[in-house]
């Protein structure tokens, strides 16, 4: 089933920040690392967030995926203020969304099946239709053939293309990435971005990316550009 066929989906706005700000405490020292976010992101939609180190889009990723709460300001995931939630209503946020960072984070005595299974061992799915969940990922992502294999016989590209599929185990209905593609050689960047743009055109996941690579933020519909804790400005790439 696709997201735009599930009747329990979000059909309008995923993500709202309102006057976003974000401060973080180094001694005595105060630092913004997000100052007044204004920003919509709607169902369906292909965001890439770039800017320079320092630049806010890591704090602004890790804000919308409800790993962290504003300082002040509105946040708002699927209608709900995350300022507002208390903890377990985060969790059950955190189970929606799919996380997939720079570092592939896979259990390294476990094979990519039983890596993608984690998550949902752990929402309490059963074992059988853990594997079966499992297989089909790894057949979207192109690793049927790699199941049994355990991270140090897959590449590089191949062990992030493990890891998408455990951030789909759960169905999420939106997929924050983190330079998903920093540790990887430029045709096994070129192959998980190409799997990323299928992943939004076909299944209609609603994916946001923090990038350094102008190449990768172009292949997205909409570039936030971000400077200082601000956007600085958006494109439209369509």
């Amino acid at each position: 089933m696709s997201q735009k066929e599930g009747g329990d989906r979000i059909s309008g706005l995923v993500i709202e920040a309102i006057d976003l700000r974000k401060a973080y405490s180094l001694g005595k020292l105060q630092v913004e690392a997000v100052r007044g976010v204004n920003l919509k992101i709607s169902f369906g939609d292909f965001v890439a967030l770039t800017g320079p180190s320092g630049s806010g889009k890591s704090t602004l990723l890790n804000l919308m995926g409800a790993l962290d709460r504003p300082t002040t300001g509105i946040m708002l995931i699927g209608g709900a203020d995350i300022s507002e939630a208390r903890r377990d209503k985060l969790v059950e946020m955190r189970r929606r969304i799919g996380f997939v960072f720079q570092s592939f984070n896979l259990v390294p005595r476990l094979s990519a099946r039983e890596n993608v299974e984690l998550g949902m061992n752990i929402a309490g799915i059963n074992r059988n239709a853990r594997r079966t969940r499992a297989e089909e990922l790894l057949m979207l992502v192109g690793l049927e053939d790699r199941a049994d294999h355990k991270p140090n016989e897959l590449s590089g590209g191949q062990q992030q293309r493990v890891a998408i599929a455990r951030a789909l185990a759960n169905d999420p209905q939106l997929l924050l990435m983190d330079e998903p593609t920093g540790n990887l050689d430029s045709g096994s960047t070129q192959s998980i971005m190409a799997l990323v743009e299928q992943l939004n055109r076909n299944n209609h996941l609603t994916i946001i990316v923090v990038t350094h690579d102008w190449n990768i933020a172009m292949g997205a519909d909409r570039v936030v550009c971000m400077l200082d804790g601000v956007v600085e400005k958006e494109l439209f790439n369509r």
